[in-house]
């Protein structure tokens, strides 16, 4: 009878083929299990590739969830959809009065986080400082 194939789990992985073959954490960013499988990994070289593969994953990502974001909040700006209970939860019977109540209430983590980050590490305006030094201009 043939014999199956052994399956090698990821914390094996020692190479750049076998690190970024693993996609538990390229599904699920979450920042914990990001570190788990980090973690997993045994050597420097594995790691440097995972490391590499999660940030081209993810830069992807942020590059067309940008202006889908924007869009989505022009939208409930516009149309006042932060006022509207059927939208927000008739259960909830969440509203808020304002698109600033809105936007603070459902996004304000996340700008604060990015801006944490980014006064920490200096990324975008180290690499781009003349966007971040003046208003976007068409």
């Amino acid at each position: 009878m043939p014999r199956k194939p052994t399956r090698f789990e990821h914390t094996a992985a020692t190479g750049l083929v076998a690190a970024s073959q693993i996609a538990a954490a390229f599904r699920h960013p979450e920042y914990e299990g990001f570190l788990e499988e980090y973690r997993s990994l045994n050597s420097e070289v594995s790691k440097a590739a995972f490391v590499h593969r999660w940030i081209a994953l993810n830069a992807g990502r942020l590059e067309n969830f940008w202006p889908i974001f924007y869009e989505c909040l022009r939208i409930v700006r516009d149309k006042s959809l932060y006022q509207d209970v059927q939208i927000l939860g008739q259960r909830t019977g969440e509203t808020y009065p304002s698109f600033e109540a809105y936007l603070q209430a459902k996004v304000k983590m996340p700008f604060q986080t990015w801006a944490e980050l980014e006064q920490t590490y200096h990324f975008a305006c180290s690499v781009a400082p003349e966007l971040m030094a003046k208003p976007f201009t068409e």
